[in-house]
């Protein structure tokens, strides 16, 4: 007698170890006709009656009662606070300086242009003409000419002599000599 796939009841609990059929849950399974099956049940221990061992915790009083904020985030704020007032400063000394180069600079172009006509005011401030009337009327002085200048002429040629002697005329001792007589002369 063969048994369907539909008439097989598998075990709702799942199957440890072999993975063959169950061949006691089989409806009609060896049994013979007329004798009952039967099955040993598996005791399990029940999961709500078994003990659960909790570990207790110290309960805190009133005195020891932590504050809703951690202390590291108030220390963190302050940091960054501490921080972007410290970057708005540099902000602010960057602006001041920045302002003051401008204005360095502005009075740097105005002292090149008092410079450039300071320097044609003095270029203007000599004239010549004027310089030659307070010359001749205020110190005495007298244009040049043909009468003053005198020409001194020579008849003789230019001639020159020349002091030192031949040096290859000169012997090896005499060199040396030449030599320990000119050293006193640097420390004279």
């Amino acid at each position: 007698m063969a048994v369907s796939a539909a008439e097989v009841r598998y075990a709702s609990n799942g199957v440890y170890g072999n993975v063959a059929y169950d061949m006691d849950r089989v409806v009609g399974g060896y049994a013979m006709p007329g004798e009952e099956t039967y099955s040993i049940p598996v005791p399990r221990p029940d999961e709500r009656t078994r003990e659960r061992v909790r570990e207790r915790t110290a309960v805190r009083t009133q005195e020891k009662a932590a504050y809703g904020v951690p202390v590291v985030g108030i220390l963190g704020f302050l940091v960054t606070a501490v921080l972007m007032v410290v970057v708005l400063m540099s902000y602010v000394q960057m602006a001041e300086l920045s302002d003051e180069a401008n204005a360095l600079e502005n009075s740097i172009s105005q002292l090149q242009e008092e410079n450039k006509q300071l320097q044609a005011d003095y270029a203007t401030t000599f004239n010549l003409n004027e310089i030659k009337s307070y010359a001749i009327n205020n110190l005495g002085m007298s244009e040049i000419s043909e009468d003053n200048v005198s020409i001194i002429g020579t008849e003789r040629g230019d001639k020159a002599e020349i002091l030192n002697e031949d040096d290859a005329s000169k012997g090896f001792f005499q060199k040396i000599a030449d030599f320990f007589a000119s050293i006193p002369e640097y420390f004279k």
